[in-house]
């Protein structure tokens, strides 16, 4: 497993031209034997902000204006041609490039309090990175214009993203302690001699040969969520 991570957080990993370099990344990643996946997450606040405003400023650039890609659209690009799965993790908010990128992606998750936003109308803009088609293919085009059209900003739940994200957890601090919580418990209980089984399947590369029950072995902080009197 091969993770990409972006790591600008003072600058709310916002797009420079130097990122450019993740389509060199991703392309090497796909052609290398020994990886069989790709993960491409954050550090900080924001998977990716929109590029500086210096990377926008072409007018005066006639024959870029001809024949450029966009930096942004040729990081999606080799996303999008890339020979391995590419999982997006996105653990803050998403906005612009940094939620564009991820469109190409095969599998993308998020969690209930990120923030979601494609801008580019309140910016003079078009969408970037082929987004208009990506979009439109994931979610349908009828939602994927509603978005496109009015430029806001939408919690990851929002129904009109649904069908964006494979999954949308809890806060993901919540998440992770009670996945913790679960392991240790399962780690700390010498009657249940799955968890044993399981590591000595792997090692012996045989299928596992489990005993414990749901009924009697399952760990003492189960359930953790609160029961409902539905009498």
């Amino acid at each position: 497993i091969a993770t990409v991570t972006l790591n600008r957080p003072t600058q709310l990993n916002a797009f420079a031209k130097e990122m450019v370099e993740l389509e060199m990344i991703f392309g090497l990643l796909s052609e290398n034997g020994r990886v069989r996946v790709v993960v491409l997450t954050d550090a900080g606040a924001h998977l990716m902000q929109a590029p500086t405003l210096g990377l926008l400023h072409l007018r005066h650039c006639w024959h870029l204006r001809i024949t450029m890609m966009s930096t942004g659209g040729r990081v999606s690009l080799s996303i999008y041609r890339c020979k391995k799965p590419v999982i997006a993790a996105i653990n803050r908010h998403a906005v612009r490039i940094g939620i564009t990128m991820t469109l190409p992606c095969t599998i993308r998750i998020t969690h209930s309090s990120a923030k979601i936003a494609f801008p580019f109308v309140g910016r003079g803009l078009v969408p970037e990175a082929a987004s208009a088609w990506f979009l439109s293919s994931l979610i349908g085009l009828l939602r994927a214009s509603h978005i496109l059209t009015t430029g806001e900003t939408l919690p990851a739940g929002d129904k009109l993203l649904e069908g964006l994200f494979s999954e949308v957890l809890a806060k993901p601090e919540k998440t992770h302690l009670l996945d913790s919580r679960l392991l240790g418990e399962l780690y700390n209980e010498p009657y249940n001699s799955d968890k044993q089984e399981g590591v000595d399947a792997f090692l012996q590369n045989r299928a596992p040969n489990f005993t414990a029950s749901v009924e009697k072995d399952l760990p003492v902080n189960v359930p953790w969520w609160q029961e409902v009197d539905t009498k």
